[in-house]
């Protein structure tokens, strides 16, 4: 029967007990069965107890069949295989070794922050194979061997898999490469050999991931390398991650990327361009940060958002900054060059929307926004610039490229960024508050080339200290905190 005989007897017992209580109660009034004696009453309730208690310790027992316990030294293939669909396995601490592991439907492997799987440089994936629904969380998944253009962890070919707060790091290749109706969130990528993800398919969610110092073996990017690169998808959105020192572009579409939403991204220092769409269609770039990419290119791929012969693609309401640089950096660029799409059809930079951007151009250096073209294609009057707002260093270099390079004033006079503005309002707003015994200082997240500093004396000669760690093009600084001292301090922001 599954429960043991004894505990069948008491449900037995208790059975008869609880009715012949019932019986009773009915025969008499509600004072006089009020008034029996405690040690009646006492084994009536004890026999409920002892039901309730039985019928909970089955139905823990039942409930725990659901999750297997991992240790290192297990095989764990062989134990997602001897159990069925829907399993949940639980890492115990330690480093799991040469693991490879194709999932069930449904199953759920948590490493609880404490579980490492180690490829040893030997094992080439993670995880992979056609199972749906199946979750991978809270894992350190790290020294896979895995060829140029496969992932350690693979769930293309799974729908609806499901990667979140997992360290994917130093793999030799691709960390993960997510597919239809994948969600990947809350991960920190890093450091893998070629780029720290693929991707395809449709309806999928990248949100919230730190992608970060990935191509660390310098792959040729031009093919496939960096942050990471999305083909022939639809319908998918890049959301909140953050692509920093990626050796290529920080967020990449190619080939019929179709209908992605990137927005909200922070992308700063990647040797391509920050963020770039090429041979893609009706994406939409809105509300993202890009500073300081490009930094490794020397041709108009060192754009802070490039839209490479794509179509009807629509960028507003993103942040560039575009620093002092020995190379020529670019804002937000259209280049066309005459491709072909997925199924060998010629594809233009046509249809382009770029309205309501903030730029801060702190080089003059000229032509760094606008469009371009290596062919006779008319670039110039089929894509919009407009509502922009251009804050540089002088007003007379001739920032913006269509045909040639113009100023503002130009290129609107000849019916370009249209109401579109200018200025040098280049110095950022420093803002204080105090609470407690803590002053907080904030800037403009757009202001990375500038640091913080203090002194407690303005008189002639003035010394200004550093007061924080400076900014870095591996993260935004945008605040400091720090204790208050028992003299005036005066404080500043610094620029390039």
């Amino acid at each position: 029967m599954g429960v043991c005989p004894r505990i069948c007897t008491a449900f037995r017992r208790c059975y008869k007990m609880t009715n012949y209580r019932l019986t009773k109660r009915r025969e008499r009034d509600y004072r006089t069965f009020s008034k029996q004696t405690p040690s009646h009453y006492t084994k009536t309730i004890n026999c409920h107890l002892l039901v309730a208690l039985a019928f909970a310790w089955v139905f823990s027992s039942n409930s725990a069949k659901g999750a297997v316990t991992l240790h290192p030294s297990d095989n764990i293939q062989s134990i997602v295989n001897a159990n069925p669909i829907n399993t949940t396995f639980i890492f115990s601490a330690g480093s799991y070794t040469n693991q490879s592991i194709v999932p069930k439907a449904g199953d759920v492997f948590d490493g609880q922050s404490v579980g490492i799987l180690d490829g040893g440089n030997t094992a080439s994936r993670a995880f992979g194979g056609t199972a749906a629904n199946v979750t991978i969380q809270n894992l350190t998944i790290q020294h896979y061997n895995s060829a140029l253009q496969y992932a350690t962890v693979d769930c293309e070919f799974g729908n609806a898999w499901t990667v979140t707060n997992c360290i994917i790091q130093s793999n030799a290749s691709v960390g993960v490469n997510f597919g239809t109706n994948s969600l990947i969130i809350n991960n920190q990528i890093n450091s893998n050999g070629e780029e720290g993800f693929a991707g395809g398919g449709s309806g999928w969610l990248m949100k919230n991931n730190q992608i970060n110092n990935n191509n660390t073996s310098h792959q040729n990017w031009g093919f496939e390398a960096g942050g990471g690169k999305v083909t022939e998808a639809t319908s998918g959105t890049f959301d909140g991650n953050t692509a920093t020192n990626n050796d290529g572009p920080g967020i990449w579409l190619d080939v019929d990327a179709d209908g992605i939403i990137i927005k909200s991204n922070i992308c700063i220092g990647n040797y391509a361009s920050g963020i770039m769409v090429e041979i893609s269609r009706n994406n939409t770039i809105s509300n993202n940060f890009c500073s300081d990419n490009g930094i490794g290119v020397t041709d108009w791929n060192a754009c802070q958002i490039l839209i490479s012969s794509s179509e009807s693609n629509t960028v507003y309401g993103n942040t560039v900054n575009v620093p002092v640089s020995t190379n020529r950096l670019y804002g937000i660029f259209i280049m066309d060059q005459g491709r072909t799409d997925g199924s060998g059809n010629p594809i233009h930079a046509t249809g382009n929307e770029v309205y309501g951007n903030y730029a801060w151009f702190w080089d003059t250096k000229t032509g760094i926004d606008g469009c371009d073209t290596d062919e006779s294609y008319p670039v110039y009057a089929n894509n919009h610039f407009h509502n922009n707002i251009y804050h540089v260093s002088k007003v007379s270099v001739a920032y913006l490229s269509w045909e040639n390079d113009y100023t503002l004033a130009q290129a609107q006079a000849r019916g370009y960024e249209i109401d579109s503005t200018i200025d040098t309002s280049m110095a950022p707003r420093l803002d204080i508050s105090q609470a407690n015994n803590l002053i907080s200082l904030y800037w403009p997240s757009w202001a990375i080339n500038f640091k913080p500093w203090s002194t407690t004396n303005l008189s002639f000669t003035t010394t200004w200290l550093l007061v924080s760690n400076p900014i870095i093009v591996t993260s935004v600084q945008c605040s400091s905190t720090l204790g208050i001292s028992n003299s005036a301090r005066f404080f500043r922001l610094i620029g390039p």
